[in-house]
């Protein structure tokens, strides 16, 4: 049989060459890494750099707990969420090494077992910045809608939604490009209507309300996406002064 002397230890062929397996997987495991993360690692787009100033004042993100939240299907029957006042971390949603505060939620409307299967609150960072809002994860074949009512004072709806800079860095990896459909209606009437890229950086939402729109109209947000895959999307609405 053949085998290795070292310090008065035998060890047999098999132990050589078990060990050699790992040593190999471990080194392509590392080598796959290196190349996925550093040198076929695609540049993400960015989108045009914006100040967003959030009021202090209400919020679609702070009025959370009064939130309707439900799936909607085109072949299965509407999902109504379950309020779920736990909070998760980052790790648990995948934002991976987001600074503290960040990329976890804090309660959450669960529509399924997933943990991001749900509207929850959160803080994430697009483009570099940090802001809170409400988690808004899209789903295959289905359209996310969230409803609030006596929300709208004022004659504008003004906002920004985004992807998370871990979701669009893993997304264009994978070479996920579907943006998420995002679609604001008051009183029936759609006010605003845009296709969220999957680039850095926050969007500015502003929406002019129908001549007439009453104070404390019900409002509703709608997201959608053909592809769910590292769909971290958030947004935040608030009432914003203007029209008639």
């Amino acid at each position: 049989m053949i085998a290795l002397q070292r310090q008065g230890t035998r060890f047999g062929l098999p132990y050589f060459l078990g060990a050699l397996m790992l040593l190999t997987a471990a080194t392509a495991g590392l080598g796959y890494y290196i190349l996925t993360e550093y040198i076929l690692k695609i540049e993400v787009p960015s989108n045009p750099p914006v100040v967003i100033e959030v009021p202090d004042g209400p919020t679609f993100a702070n009025s959370f707990a009064a939130l309707r939240v439900y799936r909607e299907f085109a072949s299965q029957p509407r999902v109504d969420a379950t309020l779920d006042t736990a909070s998760y971390t980052s790790d648990d949603m995948h934002e991976w090494d987001a600074p503290e505060g960040e990329g976890g939620l804090s309660g959450r409307w669960a529509l399924g077992q997933d943990l991001w299967d749900a509207v929850g609150v959160t803080r994430l960072r697009s483009g570099g910045v940090p802001l809170d809002g409400l988690w808004a994860h899209p789903k295959n074949d289905s359209v996310l809608v969230m409803e609030l009512e006596g929300f709208v004072s004022g004659g504008a709806i003004a906002g920004f939604a985004g992807f998370s800079d871990v979701s669009t860095e893993k997304a264009a990896n994978e070479k996920t490009t579907a943006p998420v459909k995002f679609e604001i209606v008051v009183d029936g009437t759609t006010v605003h209507r845009a296709d969220i890229p999957r680039y850095r950086g926050w969007v500015p939402i502003a929406a002019t309300l129908p001549q007439g729109t009453s104070e404390g109209a019900a409002l509703q947000v709608r997201v959608s996406s053909a592809d769910q895959n590292w769909g971290h999307f958030a947004f935040n609405l608030w009432p914003a002064g203007g029209g008639d």
